[in-house]
């Protein structure tokens, strides 16, 4: 009955035994629809590589490709938000599975890149809802002393879904061009149907939009919100998950197998290192491990950036995988180990505890849609960037990102560990004044 009890909002007791099972029990479910999403951003890194040879399409396209994901994720994180606040949370998951199911159906049949391309837009409304309603829904049902334990399960299963995506086109690279794309595409309704049949819980409500009109507090929420999404895609993020294959194909590997093996590690290492957000970050909070994170994601690209400014490639036709190759991946699997542990499940897990409960699905909805945004112009435009300033240059600019981030978390990013819902706001309002008051002192000197 305890978890009956949170759902219908009445005050929320120190989960023990049965109780905080069920809390737990629901926030898995509800991440599994993070982990369809995953799946289906993970598999394409590696699905590409065989759909540029089957349907014969060019670097313009393959940018199409991969970004409309999450460019068109940014219109499903909208719609969630909407869609929750009318039908609730459990409906909309629902609804987000059928459309992933679609969508990753209509790619595996697609005999054609605009078919292709259909499916993958289809599916990306469906990825835009899971970055909405899953840290909504655990951030609702959690008490204060787990809950930032709770919110990680998203990042684990989601990045659980991602590597299974690596897995799956590693697997299958062996089978026939024509055959072995589609079904890792289409592979990704499987966890879409999982999380339709296991069904999920929700709490009912229906806050008013008012984000389009924020009083001066509610930017002041805004301004860590966004500022949070805008940090973590600028850092290069997209690059690693998304083009890691060519990455790595830069970096003198000589086979699309290996391409795809040292993909796959850096899944593994980027799931592995998960769980240290999930124990420390009710321990230590999350200003810590933010600017951990920061810290390593900066020397990480600035070691690619240096690794492809100063030592040559070896030439295509060199026999063997080289040392440059290694110390390649070795940045890309400790980016990604850093990233996990601060950055990755934060920043989707913050705008829920901040944002005032009547606001809530609102606030979510709008930092997720601009997260998906900037993911998405990025996931459009690496290649380009990569043409016009070449690789050092690209990572010297997510390096420098990460770098000025480090500045945003430490004066104003606020620590939420251990906080009610309700205690966050007002908390929050307080925290950022005092610092526009220093900042407003500090420039009038």
């Amino acid at each position: 009955m305890d978890g009956y009890r949170l759902l219908a909002g009445e005050s929320r007791p120190k989960q023990k035994g049965r109780g905080s099972l069920v809390v737990t029990y629901y926030a898995l479910i509800a991440s599994i629809c993070s982990a369809m999403t995953g799946y289906c951003g993970g598999v394409m890194s590696g699905a590409i590589l065989f759909i540029r040879k089957d349907l014969n399409i060019n670097y313009i396209q393959e940018e199409i490709l991969m970004g409309s994901l999450v460019l068109i994720s940014l219109v499903g994180g909208i719609i969630a938000g909407l869609l929750a606040d009318t039908i609730g949370l459990k409906k909309s998951m629902l609804v987000a599975a059928i459309i992933v199911i679609a969508g990753s159906g209509m790619m595996g049949l697609a005999p054609s890149f605009w078919l292709l391309l259909l499916g993958r837009v289809i599916t990306g409304i469906g990825y835009g809802f899971s970055f909405v309603l899953v840290p909504l829904y655990i951030a609702e049902v959690s008490p204060p002393e787990v809950r930032g334990r709770l919110l990680t399960f998203q990042d684990i299963l989601g990045n659980g879904g991602i590597l299974l995506g690596y897995v799956s086109s590693f697997c299958l690279a062996q089978l026939p061009v024509f055959i072995s794309w589609r079904l890792m595409v289409g592979l990704g309704a499987l966890p879409a149907i999982i999380l339709a049949f296991a069904g999920v819980f929700s709490i009912p409500e229906s806050p008013r939009w008012l984000l389009l009109w924020p009083t001066s507090n509610l930017r002041r929420i805004m301004f860590v919100a966004l500022g949070l999404q805008f940090f973590q895609q600028a850092s290069g993020i997209g690059a690693i998950l998304f083009y890691s294959p060519l990455i790595f194909d830069m970096a003198g590997f000589q086979s699309n197998l290996g391409n795809l093996g040292a993909t796959v590690l850096v899944g593994i290492i980027k799931v592995a290192f998960l769980p240290v957000a999930t124990i420390f970050l009710d321990r230590f909070g999350r200003r810590p491990l933010l600017l951990i994170s920061n810290v390593g994601m900066a020397a990480c690209m600035s070691t690619l950036a240096i690794r492809f400014a100063v030592i040559q490639i070896p030439p295509r036709n060199s026999t063997g995988t080289n040392l440059q190759g290694y110390l390649t991946v070795a940045a890309c699997c400790s980016f990604m180990a850093f990233f996990s542990v601060g950055f990755g499940p934060i920043c989707f897990s913050l705008p829920s505890e901040i944002f005032p409960l009547r606001l809530r699905a609102q606030g979510v909805s709008l930092s997720t849609a601009f997260n998906r945004f900037l993911s998405g112009v990025l996931s459009v435009t690496f290649l380009s960037i990569l043409k016009l300033v070449g690789a050092a240059g690209t990572f010297s600019l997510f390096a420098g990102m990460s770098t000025i981030s480090i500045w945003f978390v430490y004066f104003c990013v606020p620590e939420t560990k251990g906080r009610t819902l309700e205690e966050l706001s007002p908390y929050l309002h307080d925290m950022l004044l005092k610092f526009l008051l220093f900042f407003e002192r500090q420039t009038s000197l």
